[in-house]
């Protein structure tokens, strides 16, 4: 057996023999297994497209509580989605939260990969009043449906996507003008998370106290990530704390391989860098 098939068929066979060993529900995991499989093997199929709609039918305009829960919804009974989810993205609102605690009044957010806007709404929907989050995405179909996602939610004037890497972006307007942020989300290509990390401590655009959310940790994986947080420099750079966590959009039991990670780490500020 060779081809596409191989690895998801794998998988299931797995996916059986540990749900009869733990006794677990079997059609739920089938279920998901289908969903993930059709997602995973079907690349550019317009499935953003497919939940932008559904989105905009489904929900009032300016809505953002009840445009995360649409997503919510589709991407656990119809499509899997790569979105921080809502399971791990409780992690991501209590890292704003504490945020807004040590910044009194507005904060101002940078998220690196914005995909079809699920946390960059759901951030401002938690976040203070008047918090400003800017968004960075490289695909343009992405970044073109990820507008339209912010407009329904009625957050244009608050969310700004911004369309290229943030090696080039860093060096333009608006984000070379920009303060440092108090809150970083970082969820984009995992090659470059420690990279743009240390780009973003290189160019002022970290505080003291600002606070660095990293997501899937562990699945796909950012070895490279946790490495450098637990090494000397990122200890001495960062307090961080992994929190254990689930895969997005899975009923899967962690046992099976669906154990995710979030990092949460806090700047200790440009001294500790000297």
């Amino acid at each position: 057996m060779s081809g596409p098939l191989k690895v998801p068929l794998l998988i299931f066979t797995g996916f059986i023999i540990a749900q009869v060993l733990n006794r677990t529900n079997l059609v739920s995991q089938i279920t998901f297994f289908l969903r993930a499989s059709k997602t995973a093997l079907s690349p550019g199929d317009d499935r953003e497209k497919r939940l932008l709609d559904h989105v905009v039918s489904t929900t009032p305009a300016g809505d953002a509580f009840a445009v995360v829960q649409a997503i919510d919804d589709y991407a656990w009974s119809k499509e899997w989605f790569m979105n921080v989810g809502d399971q791990k993205g409780k992690i991501l609102d209590e890292a704003v939260h504490n945020a807004s605690k040590s910044t009194p009044g507005p904060l101002s957010v940078l998220e690196l990969g914005t995909y079809c806007a699920y946390s960059a709404i759901r951030t401002i929907a938690h976040a203070p009043k008047g918090t400003h989050l800017y968004t960075l995405e490289v695909v343009e179909k992405t970044a073109d449906i990820a507008e339209r996602m912010i407009a329904h939610a009625g957050l244009q004037q608050q969310i700004t996507v911004l369309r290229g890497p943030l090696e080039d972006l860093i060096h333009q307007d608006p984000l070379r003008s920009l303060p440092p942020f108090d809150v970083v989300f970082i969820d984009h290509n995992k090659r470059y998370y420690v990279s743009d990390l240390k780009l973003l401590m290189k160019a002022g655009k970290l505080r003291e106290g600002s606070v660095v959310v990293g997501d899937n940790l562990l699945i796909p994986g950012v070895p490279e990530y946790i490495e450098y947080m637990n090494s000397p420099e990122g200890k001495e750079a960062f307090d961080t704390a992994f929190h254990d966590a689930k895969l997005e959009y899975t009923w899967a039991p962690t046992s099976w391989g669906f154990a995710d990670q979030v990092g949460v780490s806090v700047f200790k500020g440009p001294t500790s860098m000297s």
